[in-house]
């Protein structure tokens, strides 16, 4: 029998992050918060972001970080990964040469976001891999071979969970389903609000951001105050200042570049509502401070969010018709008030404390394989 220390003797961790802030998005939030919340609970905790050695070209980026990967290995027993490529075959390449469990988290699908992204299709992610669009591509091939290797895959939506088991191969039974979290947010419905529409996230094509601002162009002439914040950074966002200037609504659509979570919560409180027009919505972080804040929102239909979503919130990212009437609707005091109260009987629970407990299960699970 083992003695007492050491069967409570907790397995040491190295995150193999792909950023970690001060860079902004939530793969950063997500690295950073495991590091500060392992490191609290007791484990010994190492991380290695790539972010850190991008001032070096591509080839010699990766070689540096797996090398620093190789060093800092043997010092752990699992490697956990924060993605499925670009630091999930590093990670598996460590783990398996260095005989450690690993572990990987994946907020969305590389694949198809890097074809969305650089404007190579205008499909949802299901409707692209449906089309078979996906079985040729090195992204998804390496991916796949990735995840179908790890000894435990964690992913923030049943849509993932979903496509990872069905189309990549996955086995389902070491896939875990951890949402993101959702701030304690008031939603006092007396709390002062603006007339401010926002959008905070990365600034790239399958955002669809072009459609939202044609329609608002339609739309600001009969609304003067309104105005559309769109917070963030990214390859799209000259392309996107170009369409404001070409509409003439510079006035109404603002860029504050990208800006600390802080500043996001805070426009969310005040704000009037938010508009998420992926063509595909994994689990934006921003629309559940949305729903935190009892503040309404309009989003696309192919979405991850672990809960039922009023239909008169959704729309299809490519009908401009539907989101038109549907944004009118909500500028409506009566229809407002009743998207209120829809989104207060949304009664949904995840804090960081609740994820970080249910990465510590698995992490102990899997350790004890």
């Amino acid at each position: 029998m083992n003695p007492p220390e050491k069967a409570l003797k907790l397995p040491r961790i190295l995150i193999a992050a792909s950023i970690y802030p001060p860079d902004p998005g939530g793969p950063a939030t997500h690295a950073k918060r495991q590091f500060e919340g392992f490191t609290e609970a007791g484990f010994e905790v190492r991380l290695v972001a790539l972010a850190h050695y991008r001032r070096y070209p591509m080839g010699i980026r990766h070689g540096l970080y797996l090398f620093k990967l190789f060093a800092e290995s043997q010092y752990v027993d699992i490697v956990y990964a924060h993605d499925a490529l670009g630091v999930g075959l590093p990670a598996l390449i460590v783990s398996k040469f260095m005989g450690k469990k690993m572990l990987a988290r994946v907020g969305g699908d590389i694949p198809w976001e890097r074809e969305a992204e650089s404007g190579k299709t205008d499909l949802s992610m299901n409707e692209w891999y449906r089309a078979g669009l996906y079985i040729k591509k090195v992204s998804f091939l390496v991916s796949r071979f990735v995840l179908r290797r790890v000894d435990a895959l964690v992913v923030p939506s049943q849509l993932l969970a979903d496509l990872y088991g069905d189309l990549y191969g996955v086995q389902k039974n070491i896939i875990s389903v951890i949402a993101n979290p959702i701030s304690n947010g008031s939603k006092d419905a007396t709390a002062t609000q603006s007339s401010t529409i926002i959008f905070a996230s990365r600034l790239v094509a399958y955002k669809n951001l072009p459609f939202v601002l044609t329609s608002l162009a339609k739309i600001f002439p009969k609304h003067a105050g309104l105005q559309f914040v769109i917070m963030g950074d990214g390859p799209e966002k000259t392309h996107l200042e170009q369409i404001v200037r070409k509409l003439d609504i510079e006035s109404q659509a603002l860029f504050t570049g990208s800006i600390p979570q802080e500043k996001v919560v805070e426009y969310t409180k005040s704000c009037l509502l938010g508009i998420a027009p992926a063509f595909t919505e994994f689990n934006p972080n921003y629309i559940l401070e949305c729903i935190a804040y009892g503040k309404p929102f309009l989003m696309s239909r192919e979405h991850g969010l672990p809960f039922q979503v009023p239909e008169s919130l959704l729309f299809d990212t490519r009908n401009s018709k539907e989101f038109e009437e549907k944004l009118e609707s909500l500028l409506e005091p009566e229809q407002y008030a009743k998207a209120k109260l829809e989104i207060a009987n949304i009664h949904f629970q995840m804090s960081w404390s609740d994820v970080l407990k249910k990465n510590i299960e698995l992490i102990r699970s899997i350790a004890n394989q």
